[in-house]
């Protein structure tokens, strides 16, 4: 598990792999507009989930964050 934590947090593979899964998700939450969720909260949630990801884990190398 460390090795895949390591390659999906400093990677350009692992970055894309978070970018097309949050892409995915967008499209999830675009069949809830049907439900009545607000438009803004379908488009932004995708948006900030990769960021809020990479500062969260503490094998991303960015953000000026240190071990």
């Amino acid at each position: 598990m460390d090795r895949f934590r390591e390659w999906l947090f400093t990677s350009p593979e692992g970055t894309l792999l978070k970018i097309v899964a949050t892409g995915l998700l967008g499209v999830a939450l675009s069949q809830l507009t049907t439900g009545g969720v607000n438009p803004l909260i379908v488009l932004a949630a995708p948006a900030v989930i990769t960021p809020i990801i990479n500062y969260l884990s503490k094998d991303y190398p960015g953000y000026g964050r240190t071990h």
